[in-house]
């Protein structure tokens, strides 16, 4: 049997990582004070993406006053009533996108919060969950998803099942049964955008053990929307939604047992162009922002998965996003 040639080495990439996260420490600040390009404060954005970056590669054997540093940057940016904010505020990032992420945080660093979560509390209630499904359209904006992301910290808080049920019927209503996709209908030049929720409520259904819905549709969507230079995303150089196609197509494949010649492919596909820029295009696209790195982590992550023959690496290094034990609410510790 002939081994095939390998496309990408991940255990390069990994030590290549490394010096990158830690070169983002800003000047004489604690721990964990990460600043990137001209910002004048540091970011949780990217805060939450250095911790997530060293949760992947098994690399979080920290001091204590690393890790204390670290939480501490966190915490500085929650606000009183208990959720988190970026900072500075990123216009196309909510606030329940930065809470969701420093809950991750803070439980892949075994820290606790600074203020109560409040807001989860007011959640508990099956009406009150009910009403909240109904007052987002996550189905005509992408950014709403995050919004929902929520509700797993809800349900990673003990709530029973008749509250689950309510969550997961209320999130499969949005859902297109034409596409399989929860997103406004995927047509034009940046129909990728409606990768993102779709990424997000497939994580979530897979995290409580339960099935996508329409996966073959899904599926079908996916493999579509990909173009002839490997990339999922318009732009040229991967994105997040080039992370997350790769997540759907490996976990609903999988997890199906169906249609594997052709999401391989397509893995392969990817996996060359992910190569080509690390060889010709490197500063410019993996060092584009911690942000997009992190999505061209997770992209290794699934195809080191899909085709170990050829995305090659012998250290750990994990799909965060799927990390179901951190999505329960961190501990509240005493507001400072």
């Amino acid at each position: 049997m002939v081994t095939p040639m390998a496309i990408f080495d991940v255990d390069e990439f990994s030590s290549w990582l490394k010096d990158f996260y830690e070169g983002l420490l800003a000047g004489s600040r604690p721990y964990g004070s990460f600043l990137w390009g001209r910002q004048p404060v540091p970011n949780l954005l990217y805060i939450n993406d250095v911790v997530w970056m060293r949760w992947l590669r098994d690399d979080l054997a920290l001091s204590d006053v690393q890790r204390a540093g670290l939480i501490e940057s966190i915490n500085d940016c929650q606000y009183p009533e208990g959720g988190f904010y970026h900072n500075p505020v990123f216009e196309n990032h909510t606030w329940q996108h930065a809470t969701w992420r420093a809950m991750v945080s803070l439980n892949m660093l075994g820290g606790k919060t600074r203020y109560p979560l409040a807001f989860l509390e007011a959640l508990k209630d099956v009406k009150t969950c009910e009403a909240w499904l109904g007052s987002h359209d996550a189905a005509r904006n992408e950014i709403a998803h995050h919004r929902y992301a929520l509700g797993a910290f809800v349900m990673g808080s003990g709530v029973g099942a008749p509250w689950r049920e309510a969550f997961f019927s209320g999130v499969d209503a949005l859902q297109r049964e034409r596409s399989g996709f929860w997103a406004k209908a995927p047509t034009g030049e940046r129909r990728e955008e409606s990768l993102s929720p779709t990424f997000l409520f497939s994580v979530l259904h897979l995290a409580f053990g339960r099935e996508i819905p329409r996966g073959e549709r899904v599926l079908d969507t996916v493999l579509s929307y990909q173009r002839e230079n490997g990339n999922f995303s318009s732009g040229d150089g991967p994105a997040f939604c080039d992370m997350d196609a790769l997540f759907l197509l490996q976990s609903i494949s999988g997890t199906l047992g169906t249609r594997r010649d052709e999401v391989l492919a397509a893995m392969r596909k990817s996996a060359r162009a992910l190569r080509g820029y690390w060889d010709g295009a490197r500063d410019r696209v993996f060092l584009a922002n911690p942000h997009n790195t992190l999505a061209i982590c997770g992209m290794l992550s699934v195809l080191k998965d899909a085709i170990p023959d050829e995305v090659r690496g012998n250290r750990p290094f994990r799909f965060p996003y799927a990390a179901g034990e951190f999505l329960r609410p961190p501990e509240s510790g005493a507001g400072r």
